[in-house]
């Protein structure tokens, strides 16, 4: 059974709006230092149980934020569109079943380089709403 991290993955690597900017070059958790930029980086921030009128379900709900790296801040903007694009409202009828994924949020950011350089990283962070069952 996929996880619902590899499922996400395949999801972005699957669709060529993402790759034709990133190619391969979509991580979990941080990206590695060094990184060619543009970049996708994807963790989870929470997830909640859904709980019925009888108790616990097997549905969840979790928080997945997904960052969005380019030398430019058009060139992450562009490419969080296609990351959009690509979760956004999509499901999946197998293991792990994805009901909905609802974009909740994002953000402009400039983060520092670790590689000494004085240009700024441009980096896009969206939080999408991942409804779905193991």
């Amino acid at each position: 059974m996929a996880t619902l991290d590899a499922t996400i993955y395949t999801r972005l690597a699957a669709v060529s709006g993402v790759t034709d900017i990133v190619s391969t070059r979509i991580y979990y958790g941080w990206i590695p230092q060094g990184a060619t930029l543009p970049c996708v980086s994807y963790t989870r921030i929470s997830t909640m149980p859904v709980n019925g009128a009888t108790g616990h379900t097997t549905e969840s709900n979790t928080r997945l934020q997904v960052d969005c790296w380019a030398t430019t801040q058009s060139g992450a903007r562009t490419l969080a569109d296609a990351v959009k694009a690509a979760l956004g409202g999509w499901n999946n009828a197998s293991s792990p079943y994805v009901a909905d994924i609802l974009p909740i949020s994002d953000s402009d950011l400039m983060e520092s380089p670790d590689t000494g350089s004085q240009d700024p990283e441009h980096r896009v962070s969206m939080d999408f709403s991942i409804w779905w069952t193991p």
